[in-house]
């Protein structure tokens, strides 16, 4: 979801994966989490010159959409609202990475035990709904009714 800029194009790409797709059919929707992004900003200080470039709005806290940017980020309400067009349920709301992305230096050198030791904490946190929103990525996973 995070390439796909306008709405139309998010419908576009949802309304074709859910028409090639057979009944009880499992879609995936991945996308990075504005407000993670937003908080990234701030801590990598680049939030005042990214208002003042217009990239974001410091009104809402989101990004303008015309911006030529990679990627756009979004919030679990602008893909609910995108979804509830759709014969679907969600099964699963994922953090992916969490909070990883802040310690990635030190999480790269972790030792095979440490590693081990963080990915269980991770399988625990990742579908808790007041861990989720400090994922940088989400899956979201639904089935096609």
């Amino acid at each position: 979801m995070y390439h796909l800029f306008t709405d139309e194009d998010k419908h576009k790409a949802v309304s074709e994966a859910i028409r090639v797709a057979k009944k009880n059919a499992v879609i995936f929707a991945a996308y990075c989490n504005l407000d993670t992004c937003v908080y990234r900003n701030f801590a990598e200080r680049t939030m005042i010159e990214k208002v003042n470039k217009g990239i974001f709005d410091a009104e809402i806290f989101k990004e303008n959409k015309l911006q030529n940017t990679l990627f756009l980020q979004c919030r679990k309400e602008d893909v609910d609202k995108i979804m509830s067009s759709y014969n679907v349920q969600r099964l699963h709301y994922v953090g992916v990475d969490m909070l990883t992305s802040f310690f990635r230096e030190s999480f790269n050198d972790f030792t095979k035990e440490e590693f081990e030791l963080y990915m269980k904490y991770h399988y625990q946190i990742c579908e808790r709904k007041d861990m989720i929103g400090m994922s940088f990525h989400i899956l979201d996973i639904f089935k096609k009714l």
